[in-house]
């Protein structure tokens, strides 16, 4: 699977993937102060699914979608690193 990790999430969570085989990609990698609707649209561009734990900003980010309709569809996993 294609994953695409949020700031937020936790560097054992990105490595446990990794280490799972799995195609992960980290915005912290990319650029820490992404925009989410930028981020988002990687995840929709390169069909990933994103891990984030901060729930408003994706929130936003899922309300967006359904009102411009711009960007077609994106998973998104909401993480709560205990």
């Amino acid at each position: 699977m294609k994953f695409l990790t949020d700031v937020g999430v936790g560097k054992k969570v990105q490595s446990f993937l990794k280490q799972e085989h799995q195609d992960v990609k980290c915005i912290r990698d990319i650029n820490p102060s992404m925009d989410d609707y930028d981020i988002l649209e990687i995840a929709v561009k390169e069909r990933r699914i994103v891990i984030t734990d901060f729930f408003s900003a994706s929130f936003n980010c899922i309300k967006y979608l359904f009102i411009c309709c711009s960007i077609a569809f994106a998973d998104i996993i909401f993480f709560l690193e205990i």
